[in-house]
């Protein structure tokens, strides 16, 4: 059977370390559930349903966060970004555009 995993590499502005460290800490605790933690009680409700496909990496990158996979985990991705936004940027937009191989072998 074939996998068709989406790949993604993208990332999030965050305005400063506060909001940084909150989505490190989040990102940690998913990944601790994922892998048969308890959930902690301030774990986000809307956040509990995607643990199960949270297989993405995320690291400090200057002015915010790098989210990247390459297994997969795109609809954990874009709730994760979607309770930063609210939280932090109720205003803001994420837009996913799409590469295709040649495209990247090129840069």
């Amino acid at each position: 059977m074939a996998d068709y995993f989406t790949n993604f590499s993208l990332v999030l502005l965050l305005k400063d370390d506060t909001q940084k460290q909150y989505a490190l800490r989040l990102h940690r605790q998913a990944v601790a559930i994922r892998d048969g933690q308890p959930v902690p009680k301030s774990f986000p409700e809307s956040l509990k349903n995607c643990v199960e496909d949270w297989c993405f990496d995320i690291e400090r990158d200057g002015d915010g966060v790098w989210l990247h996979s390459q297994y997969g985990g795109i609809d954990a991705v874009c709730a994760f970004i979607q309770h930063l936004l609210k939280k932090f940027n109720p205003t803001g937009v994420v837009t996913f555009g799409r590469n295709h191989a040649h495209e990247i072998a090129r840069r």
